[in-house]
């Protein structure tokens, strides 16, 4: 998987994120691979609404 700097993110379509990062927008992450993100990169949590 061929990953770009975090900063040319923001300035592509999310066709071309989708296929920079080997995902299918219609199916999402498989659950193997979601599973496998947060032990590699940390938690993403949401913060709570106030």
């Amino acid at each position: 998987m061929r990953q770009a700097a975090r900063s040319d993110w923001c300035g592509r379509s999310a066709q071309d994120v989708a296929a920079a990062l080997g995902v299918d927008p219609a199916v999402g992450l498989p659950a193997a691979k979601a599973a496998e993100l947060p032990a590699a990169h940390g938690p993403n949590p949401l913060p709570e609404e106030q």
